[in-house]
């Protein structure tokens, strides 16, 4: 959960932006369709193994509750393929946003396509459509029984000076399924400034603001609250942070604390580009983790309010996680010289909430909790071979997984599973017509539905994908 998942800290918005995200900061939001979020990945790459941060030791899960680790979970694997919508015979459009039809596999899986026309986006179960006018996102829809259902806006507007620029922020809000949406952002071509917006809970929205672009990046953040339109400068006093050059940050979940990230980005191994403080929002008491960890500190993550994962990284790619505890001061060491999945064979992949994977040696699949270092084995399934994850949802309940065909045009998403932690199952079923329209993203809609993103010359799609695990 860093700084391109911001609004991720605070709970409100799921894996989609990741991994669609990468699109717009590649230049490519024309064709995409969407207009994406900025704060840029591009000074993470360093940092992409800090999503290894929550995870407790292999040896220490083998020890781990036996109930959990006998709870082995039951893998389905749907024989009939889903076949996308054929474009032949789609409806004229009307509107600029139109369900256009539906399919399934009996009662275990089903899709809605959504045709709009023109730059949209979405999180959270909410579709907001981009106004090319305006500038912002001016319409909003959730879909119920696969009906578009539109949303009342609420529109805001302020200015804020940062780093000798004036920042002038509008965008809409909604009130959807008991809370607060929203979503914005502007990037200046002439000054490289750029601002972000989405929803939060309890009345309140979170503002970003960034300048500079690759190795000068810096950025700055807000919450702003929605009912008494107060702009809150969390930072404000804090001169030790604020005269820094910010590239990071992550609130604890009651954001009464946050982990700034201050230096320099580096697109190479270099270990003291950048400091991690820990800071206390109320007193403004501000601590480096290098002085309170023992250690010197890559990067960190909040695994609750009170535990910090301080991490470090070697040449090699191999990490180094400690615990630290903030009442007690107390310092743990999870594990060192730990492979990542996505640099080998084997190893952990975390999704940068409560649980991620094991994959041994033989490509065998274990579910982690790394809350309490539980371990339970996927029955039957293959990382390397049956699918790859993506992410875990909003609620934590649900993992998505994915195969791609490397020979489709676009992303081709071949193959999708979702992995049930409450009912302990995962079923995987096939596509097939996923070239019939060049496919973009893919992640998560909500807590419970899957998103694809895909287009043709004349509109863009969104394919909304319900899996009834119960069916199997």
């Amino acid at each position: 959960m860093k700084a391109y998942e911001l609004m991720d800290a605070i709970g409100e918005v799921d894996d989609t932006y990741i991994h669609s995200a990468e699109k717009w900061l590649e230049g490519d939001s024309e064709q995409t369709g969407m207009n994406r979020r900025g704060i840029a990945r591009r000074f993470l790459l360093s940092a992409a193994a800090v999503f290894l941060l929550l995870v407790s030791s292999f040896t220490v899960a083998m020890a781990a509750n036996e109930e959990f680790r006998n709870a082995v979970f039951r893998f389905f694997h749907i024989s009939t393929p889903d076949v996308n919508l054929p474009v032949e015979g789609e409806p004229d459009q009307s509107g600029q946003i139109q369900n256009i039809g539906s399919t399934g596999i009996e009662n275990a899986v089903k899709t809605e396509y959504i045709r709009i026309d023109g730059k949209f986006d979405y999180n959270d179960g909410i579709i907001y459509l981009y106004d090319e006018e305006t500038e912002r996102y001016t319409q909003a829809y959730t879909v119920e029984d696969g009906q578009l259902c539109p949303l009342e806006a609420h529109f805001e507007s302020f200015e804020y000076t940062w780093n000798g620029f004036t920042y002038r922020i509008n965008f809409d809000w909604y009130e959807a399924n008991g809370a607060l949406h929203a979503m914005g952002r502007h990037y200046d071509l002439d000054t490289g400034t750029d601002w972000g917006v989405g929803g939060i809970k309890e009345d309140k929205v979170f503002v970003w603001l960034s300048a500079g672009s690759q190795i000068d990046y810096h950025m700055y953040v807000l919450l702003y609250n929605i009912r008494t339109h107060e702009v809150i400068d969390v930072l404000d006093g804090c001169e030790e942070l604020k005269s820094q050059n910010i590239i990071d940050v992550e609130f604890s979940s009651d954001r009464s604390a946050m982990l700034v990230t201050c230096g320099e980005v580096t697109f190479w191994y270099d270990e003291n580009s950048s400091r991690v403080y820990y800071y206390e929002i109320g007193n403004g008491t501000v601590q480096d983790l290098d002085e309170l960890s023992g250690t010197r500190v890559m990067g960190a993550t909040f695994i609750n309010d009170d535990t910090v994962c301080c991490y470090w990284e070697d040449e090699e790619g191999l990490s180094t996680h400690r615990l630290l505890s903030l009442s007690t001061g107390e310092v743990r060491e999870l594990y060192s010289d730990m492979p990542g999945v996505r640099w080998s064979d084997y190893g952990i992949l975390f999704t940068g909430r409560r649980y991620g994977l094991y994959v041994d040696e033989t490509g065998g699949v274990s579910v982690y909790d790394f809350k309490t270092g539980e371990m339970a084995a996927i029955e039957g399934f293959q990382y390397h071979e049956d699918a790859e994850m993506v992410g875990i949802n909003g609620s934590e309940d649900k993992m998505l997984f994915f195969k791609t065909d490397a020979s489709a045009e676009g992303l081709g998403v071949s193959s999708i599973g979702i992995l049930d932690l409450e009912k302990h199952s995962l079923v995987l079923f096939d596509r097939e017509g996923y070239d019939i329209r060049p496919e973009s993203t893919f992640g998560w809609f909500d807590d419970n539905r899957v998103a694809i993103t895909a287009h043709t010359d004349e509109y863009w799609y969104l394919y909304i994908i319900s899996v009834d695990g119960a069916s199997y």
